[in-house]
């Protein structure tokens, strides 16, 4: 899969310890109903297995002005024993009537920092690496 630079929120991101990260980049998808429509799907991708801590679960969130955040997509809480390199920690179609701004989080259950994980979007769905 060919990812634009432009749907990267942050690759090989450190899995937190104990808490919720932000990716480094917050993404604009312009007016409502532009880039929406079930053409866009934000995923999240093991890329460093983490050799500690509990769980690590993704989850992405909108925003009409990039300051008050709606919560609209939580993954799973994925195990560490399961959070095997290129493991789907989320993958989640971007609904047509969403808000202008969208961004992607990691939560750690434990100190799952030595983990990575690469949030993004792309034009089709991504079932595992």
């Amino acid at each position: 899969m060919v990812i634009d630079k432009d749907l990267i929120f942050e690759e090989d991101m450190a899995m937190p310890n104990a808490t919720e990260a932000d990716a480094a980049t917050v993404r604009d998808l312009g007016a409502p109903g532009i880039a929406g429509s079930g053409s866009l799907w934000a995923i999240a991708v093991v890329t460093t297995k983490p050799t500690a801590g509990t769980s690590i679960q993704t989850k992405f969130q909108f925003s009409p002005d990039d300051s008050a955040w709606t919560e609209a997509f939580t993954g799973p809480a994925v195990a560490i024993a399961d959070a095997v390199v290129g493991k789907v920690l989320g993958c989640f179609a971007i609904p047509p009537d969403v808000y202008q701004y969208i961004k992607g989080s990691l939560v750690g259950a434990g100190d799952v920092s030595t983990g990575k994980a690469s949030l993004f979007m792309a034009h089709e769905p991504l079932k595992s690496l």
